[in-house]
């Protein structure tokens, strides 16, 4: 029984000790880094207004000309088109090749107009406008390329600035581009 006692002292002996070196004074720090990405500001510039060309106006109804990226008329089209190709839009963007971006096309209607549909994409790079009017998580192979446009535009023959019109009509569409 006597091992036993001095066993079990030696034990509890240990154990305070054990517990007493790293409980006194005990402290840790640690150094870290932040990371930042910095990149260059987007910048767009306008290059080829998107130009559907002369179109005779519906007496009534709706009627659309389609045109693709590199203004040629869609077989579909229900208008009558006098000219015989248009011209598709286009912009230049420059940023980061370091970073993704997305690209959003909107247009709101306006005066018996609207332009919808829009297709098209980046000159080099493979994407394309998905259906929403989006190109989503795109980068930049050099920190610049060429967004390339077409559209529908639908014309309202039943709208009082339509059955007005003569000349030349403008109807606008946004293009917006961000950083992912």
């Amino acid at each position: 029984m006597n091992k036993i006692v001095k066993l079990s002292l030696a034990l509890a002996a240990s154990v305070a000790f054990a517990s007493s070196a790293y409980a006194v004074g005990e402290s840790a720090n640690l150094d870290q880094n932040a990371t930042v990405k910095v990149v260059n500001p987007v910048t767009i510039s306008e290059g080829d207004i998107m130009d559907f060309g002369t179109v005779i106006k519906p007496a009534s109804g709706t009627q659309f000309v389609m045109i693709d990226k590199g203004g040629i008329y869609d077989a579909s089209n229900t208008a009558t088109t006098v000219s015989g190709q248009g011209l598709g839009g286009s912009f230049d963007i420059t940023g980061s090749a370091a970073a993704t971006m997305t690209i959003s096309v909107t247009s709101t209607p306006a005066g018996g107009l609207s332009l919808t549909d829009f297709t098209g994409g980046m000159d080099v790079g493979p994407q394309t406008v998905d259906a929403s009017g989006e190109i989503a998580n795109m980068g930049l192979a050099g920190g610049s390329d060429t967004l390339m446009l077409g559209a529908k535009l639908t014309i309202d023959g039943d709208d009082a600035a339509i059955m007005a019109a003569d000349g030349d009509l403008v109807i606008s569409y946004n293009v917006d581009v961000s950083y992912d």
